[in-house]
Parts: C-alpha cells; sequence; structure tokens
C-alpha cells in the first residue's frame, strides 16, 4: 500500500464494530450499534468526523454484524477521505480481525472500536508514536470499564504488567488503568501475534508485556466513553448536548405556546410539542416526533417517527424508532422500547423494563421484564452454544441462555422469565460471575451480562 507523503506522515485508521450490541437490545435487533444514533447522528459518523479532523487519511470500518447496513450507510455518504468497509465473515476478537486484513493495513495504523468516544489529539499522539519507533502504544482510558477483562499497572509512561479483572470503579490505585479500546500498532505487530491471539487487549498485550517487560501505553486525559450499555448511551448524549450549552429547537418543528422546553434538549425537524407539555432537561428527540399535551420527558432519547400520547410520563429512557406510547403510560428509568412497538394506554413500565421490536403492550398492563420476540435474529446467540462446554449444570445453563439473549438483566427479571424463587437465582448468578461467564455491573440496582 502506497501512503501519500511517506508512511508515517499518512494516519490509517481502522474502526472495528465487532459484537452484536446485546447489552442495547432490543434497539440492536433491527439497527446495529454503530447506526444508533448520538445527537441524531450515527455513533459511526460522529467517529468518523472526528478521524477526519484529526487528519486521518484513510478509515476501514470492519463489521461483522449486519455488515450489509453498516456499509450501504458508508457508502450513501460523501466523505473528504477514502473511507471504506471490511466484511468479516465471523468476529473472533480485534487481533484475528486485524489479521485477516493483514494486506489492507499500513506500516503503522490506529484503531479504535465503533462504539468508544475518546477525548484525545489523535495525529499528534499518532506522529509522536510513529517517530518513537515503538511497535504499540496501548490507549488507557480515563475511568474503570466493568466489561474489561484486566487491569494495566502503570509506571513511567509504560504497562509493566497485567492485572486479572477489570478495575474497580471509584479505585483509588494511582498506578492502575483500564483498556481505553483504542491502539496504536504496526503491522509487524499483527503479523507476530494476530494468527495465534484473539484480542489486542488483553492477548497481544500479555505477549508484548511478557516478551519486553513492559509496553507503552497512551492515556486519554479528557471525555472517555464505551457505549456498550444503555446508561453509558444516555450519559454520552448528555455530555455531548451539555457541552452545546444552549437548547436547539429545529425551525420546522412546532411547540405548544405553553409547553416548556428545559435546556439542554434537542428538538429533531417535524416535531409537534404538545400543549402543557414538558420537555427536558437532557432530551434528545428525532425527526418527526409527536408529543400529545400534558406530557413530560426529562433524560431521555427518543428516536425518528415516534408517537407519544397525552399524559405520558418518560424518565432516562430510550424510544426506539417509530414506537408508539399510548397516553397515560409511565415509563420508569432505565427502560427501552423497541422499534415499532406500542404500549398501549396507561401502561406502566418499571424500572429496567425492555420490550420489543414490533410487539404490542396491552392497555393497562404492568411490566417488570425483559419482553422480546421469540428468536428475533433467527439464530441462536453463539454465548449459549460455547456455554453447553463449560461444563455447567443445566439450571446454570438456563440462566446464562437468558442472561446471552436478553444482553443485560437484574436477578428478578431471570426469576421471573424463568419462574423461579429469586433468592434460587441469585446463588447461581454468583456462581456464574465467579467462573468469569458473566459480568456485575451496579447501576442503582445490580444487573448481570455475558462477559464478552
Amino acid at each position: 500500500m502506497s501512503l501519500i507523503g511517506g508512511p508515517y506522515k499518512s494516519m490509517q485508521a481502522i474502526i472495528l464494530t465487532g459484537g452484536n450490541g446485546a447489552l442495547l437490545r432490543p434497539l440492536t435487533f433491527s439497527t446495529p450499534k454503530p447506526l444508533l444514533p448520538l445527537l441524531n447522528q450515527p455513533i459511526l459518523q460522529y467517529i468518523i468526523r472526528l478521524l477526519i479532523q484529526q487528519e486521518a487519511s484513510e478509515i476501514i470500518v470492519a463489521a461483522n454484524y449486519r455488515s450489509e447496513l453498516v456499509f450501504s450507510w458508508i457508502n450513501q455518504q460523501q466523505w473528504p477521505v477514502p473511507v471504506r468497509g471490511h466484511a468479516v465473515d465471523e468476529y473472533r476478537g480485534s487481533a484475528q480481525v486485524l489479521w485477516d486484513m493483514r494486506d489492507q493495513l499500513a506500516e503503522r495504523f490506529l484503531v479504535i472500536f465503533a462504539d468508544t468516544l475518546v477525548d484525545l489529539p489523535m495525529k499528534v499522539a499518532f506522529d509522536a508514536f510513529s517517530e518513537s519507533g515503538a511497535a504499540v502504544w496501548m490507549g488507557l482510558s480515563a475511568d474503570s470499564d466493568p466489561f474489561s477483562p484486566a487491569s494495566l499497572r502503570v509506571q513511567d509512561g509504560v504497562a509493566t504488567a497485567l492485572i486479572p479483572g477489570p478495575l474497580e470503579s471509584g479505585s483509588t490505585a494511582t498506578d492502575l488503568a483500564s483498556d481505553g479500546r483504542f491502539y496504536f500498532l504496526t503491522r509487524d505487530v499483527i503479523t507476530q501475534y494476530g494468527e495465534t491471539t484473539a484480542n489486542i487487549f488483553p492477548d497481544v498485550a500479555s505477549e508484548l508485556i511478557t516478551a519486553n517487560g513492559s509496553m507503552p501505553v497512551v492515556a486519554a486525559p479528557g471525555f472517555w466513553s464505551v457505549l456498550g450499555r444503555l446508561e453509558p448511551y444516555l450519559d454520552a448524549n448528555f455530555t455531548l448536548l451539555s457541552q452545546l450549552g444552549i437548547s436547539y429547537v429545529d425551525p420546522r418543528a412546532t411547540v405548544h405556546p405553553s409547553a416548556v422546553i428545559h435546556g439542554p434538549a434537542l428538538i429533531g425537524p417535524d416535531c409537534h410539542i404538545g400543549e402543557n407539555s414538558v420537555v427536558g432537561p437532557y432530551v434528545v428527540m428525532g425527526p418527526n416526533i409527536q408529543v400529545g399535551s400534558d406530557t413530560t420527558i426529562q433524560h431521555s432519547m427518543v428516536f425518528t417517527a415516534v408517537r407519544i400520547g397525552a399524559g405520558v410520563h418518560i424518565d432516562r429512557s430510550v424510544i426506539g424508532f417509530s414506537a408508539t406510547v399510548e397516553e397515560g403510560v409511565s415509563i420508569a428509568p432505565l427502560c427501552i422500547v423497541g422499534a415499532y412497538t406500542c404500549i398501549g394506554a396507561n401502561s406502566k413500565l418499571a424500572s429496567g423494563s425492555r420490550v420489543g421490536p414490533n410487539l404490542s403492550v396491552a392497555p393497562d398492563s404492568h411490566i417488570a421484564d425483559i419482553l422480546f420476540p421469540p428468536d428475533p435474529l433467527n439464530e441462536d446467540n453463539d454465548n449459549t452454544q460455547s456455554a453447553q462446554y463449560k461444563g455447567l449444570a443445566a439450571i446454570e445453563y438456563d440462566v446464562f441462555r437468558v442472561i446471552s439473549l436478553t444482553g443485560d438483566i437484574t436477578a428478578a427479571q431471570i426469576a421471573l422469565k424463568l419462574d423461579l424463587p429469586s433468592e434460587s437465582v441469585i446463588p447461581i448468578l454468583s456462581t456464574l460471575v465467579h467462573r468469569s461467564l458473566l459480568i456485575r455491573s451496579e447501576s442503582g440496582e445490580t444487573r448481570f451480562s455475558v462477559r464478552p
């Protein structure tokens, strides 16, 4: 590959979009995670534009899950630099993807995941990496990541050890850091390690530390977020919204004179906000949304073409594309209503409920569960297949399968799905966490998801 201006003056960027977005289901059943909106633009568009601003000379997006939608979207855009897709037949880890792409890689390149937002001058860091002559600079996050399989012990700008398990949230350890999900690499590293290791972190990192005694790292000093779970996804939108400093109502939207918009908020084109309704603070509404009278929406995202009736209350939740929320509905925090789903009048969704896509909830329903259509992907989740060979007892496998298919769930919701007492589920979950099959996260209430 010929790079204009020499091997180190141009920055090739690889965006990895592996995984099926299970922790954001049901949104990701129909829309791959990179195309979910971030301030009403796809997450992937935000990352590509950021890389272009950072002088990326070429961008390759490697995708597996619903890659045809990702590549179709890429091809419909106009970019000032080459942006193209690379189809991943089977996602076996970041290092394996790069190994399969080795003939397309520049001598030195940047890798970032498609759900990672990071405040770092990438081109400045890339130039410094190139001048250093190092084979790799591993990115570090500015925060803990409960889904990271390991932490790094860092001294004087280098990692000297890999510590199993994620960095605990609120840790006061000054010499430990989490994987930042962005890397500066050489093609030689991928040629040497990519075929026999699964992931850049922790697998390649462990090999490099073992071989050399240390590994150079670069920290993200400012904003950093991984958008793979509901709370970080919401918070990233709200952080970017607050950076705007004002509320923006598209001129094509109509807001009743008695309605109130509490900033910061973003109201898209062709929206209608009804009489005496209150929207905000921290609300992102896409195009073509109809909101009835006396409705309150706060700390939430509402996707395109949604219909919301009168007297509705929505708090810290996401309403998916073309959904309908009928009059009198109450939606508690951390709920997701999937695409083309109708929540019947006067229904109540308890905190953490997820419904859809393409479902109808009867009026006056009380939902405290995760309700997905049967086999919405028409395929078994790979995690449930591999679990059969991990020596799980039958009831452990049943619990694991529920979590694997739903993505992110509480113990009470698991018990409800399996018709088991909640107290019998707790020790099973503890066993699966201890065996590193599950991740426990605290977000007001304890939730469980499959370890990537």
